[in-house]
């Protein structure tokens, strides 16, 4: 049978114990990992296949063989957390200090982990250990985000970004880098500020080059890609910074690509360039061309200038966060005091700066319950707190933008008060059937209607939004649980008045 391949080293790893199934120790680094719960060899295969394009940091290919592994069992959190690694463009590489293998980010994305919807999922597939290691694994991911996100705000944006490929497969400098070199100084003498990684990259630790790139991907308005051939323009550093670039295109429609050929048909161009801006660097006049095209898209007088809106949104990055921070730990403090007034105050400033805050959201359900923390507001939670939280928007909108831990925790008290609430209504009928006919017919009535209204509660609940399809799932199965009591009621019902008219009562 095929050994399964740690995430973080490649090597074998050994199942833990044979009662866990998704718990290993890799052989080779000694890491604790989580595994896939499969036993079939073609699954594990692609598993470890996808592993192997992660290791060379091919994260597009990975993608498509986690998405493949999802279309056939769409409950493997591992399959969904190894999506995560690609969003983020996770390597792991070996510290030689320590011998232990750390991530590096060749992706930065600007959303948290907590708010990946495959690491939500990932969470709510999981239990126990096995979400411990992927809590572990995040908590590593997301440090080294913010890190990223610090360079990258304090980073002099850029005008245009060159994407070329600068050495060939035997190390030698390829045609493109000398295009892309007289591009780029036919650019800095017209004033603009282009990121032409051979110069802009020169004085940065190898290691840490994503976060400069991120950054001069953001600001620029214009990205020049430079090849001599199809396999250049799609090779794997190449395609990964187009490819995120014209992720970008599709919201900001001011910003365009361009692509620069020399040795090849323009049939030969990605075919996601089909419909975008080319230019055949073979004509004399090209390189006069390009540059006049870059002016008409920046406009006679203010190439210069042309970023600033961005930059100003890049450099207060940092600050803007750090007042979320302060303003939602100020509101807490509040709810500490039970000065509700003001904790409303301050979590209602909080979601003018970020209107999807989930800790803002829950600040303002624990300041409507009147509760001073989370552990107060489940020390109090019963039947009471039912109809106040459905018909809350605030509610509402906490479960739309919770992570996925937040999220559960709140379902669970939903549905544990729901149980209760059905053992209590269960009771009543036991003790109906018990004491005869007419307290039956009154108890049962009643029971049977209490119950449907929970039902109809739970099936009419407006906890639809497509970011709480958790929730929405989770609901559904209990509203199918409490149906099912609900005819076995009806069935208990309708026996009690045969046996009453066959004389058997």
């Amino acid at each position: 049978m095929i050994v399964q391949t740690c995430k973080k080293c490649g090597g074998n790893v050994v199942l833990e114990s044979e009662n866990v199934k998704t718990i290993g120790i890799c052989e080779f680094c000694g890491t604790r990992t989580t595994v896939a719960k499969i036993d079939e060899d073609q699954a594990i295969a692609l598993y470890n296949r996808a592993n192997k394009y992660r290791e060379t940091c091919d994260f597009e290919n990975a993608s498509e063989i986690y998405e493949e592994l999802l279309l056939k069992n769409n409950s493997s959190a591992e399959a969904h957390f190894g999506l995560v690694l690609c969003n983020y463009g996770v390597e792991y590489v070996k510290d030689d200090s320590t011998g232990k293998y750390k991530p590096t980010l060749h992706t930065v994305n600007s959303t948290p982990i907590a708010d990946d919807v495959e690491y939500n999922e990932a969470i709510r597939l999981s239990d126990g250990d096995t979400r411990a290691i992927y809590e572990r694994d995040a908590r590593e991911i997301q440090k080294i985000l913010d890190k990223y996100l610090a360079i990258a705000a304090s980073e002099k944006p850029y005008d245009i970004f060159i994407s070329y490929r600068h050495n060939d497969d035997r190390g030698l400098p390829t045609l493109d880098s000398g295009i892309a070199q007289k591009i780029y100084k036919e650019l800095k003498n017209k004033g603009y500020n282009a990121f032409f990684s051979k110069i802009s990259l020169e004085d940065k630790l190898g290691s840490e080059y994503e976060p400069y790139i991120f950054s001069a991907l953001l600001a620029a308005k214009v990205m020049i890609v430079v090849g001599s051939s199809n396999a250049n323009m799609n090779s794997k550093w190449v395609k990964n910074e187009w490819h995120r670039f014209l992720a970008q295109t599709m919201k900001d429609h001011q910003k365009r690509l361009i692509a620069c050929f020399i040795d090849m048909d323009v049939y030969d161009l990605p075919r996601e360039f089909a419909a975008l801006q080319s230019q055949d660097m073979r004509k004399v006049s090209a390189l006069d061309d390009l540059v006049t095209s870059i002016d008409k898209i920046f406009g006679k007088n203010d190439s210069a200038h042309v970023n600033a809106g961005v930059s100003e949104i890049i450099s207060t990055f940092s600050s803007r966060n750090a007042e979320l921070k302060d303003l939602i730990e100020n509101g807490y403090v509040y709810l500490d005091q039970e000065n509700f007034g003001s904790a409303t105050r301050e979590f209602n400033r909080a979601l003018d700066l970020k209107p999807n805050s989930a800790d803002a959201y829950l600040g303002m359900v624990l300041s409507d319950a009147r509760s001073k923390d989370f552990a107060e507001f489940k020390s109090l939670f019963n039947s009471r707190y039912m109809g106040f939280l459905y018909e809350s928007t605030v509610f509402q909108r906490f479960v739309q933008y919770a992570s996925g831990a937040q999220r559960n925790e709140i379902v669970e008290l939903l549905i544990g008060n729901e149980k209760r609430e059905l053992a209590k209504y269960k009771s009543v009928q036991d003790d109906a059937i018990n004491s005869g006919l007419d307290a039956h017919s009154k108890l049962a009535d009643y029971t049977l209607s209490e119950m449907t209204e929970v039902s109809e509660k739970y099936q009419n609940s407006n906890i639809n939004d497509k970011n709480a399809d958790n929730v929405r799932e989770i609901l559904d199965n209990d509203a199918f649980y409490i149906d099912e009591l609900i005819s076995d009621l009806e069935r208990d019902n309708e026996k009690i008045k045969r046996d009453v008219l066959a004389g058997d009562w």
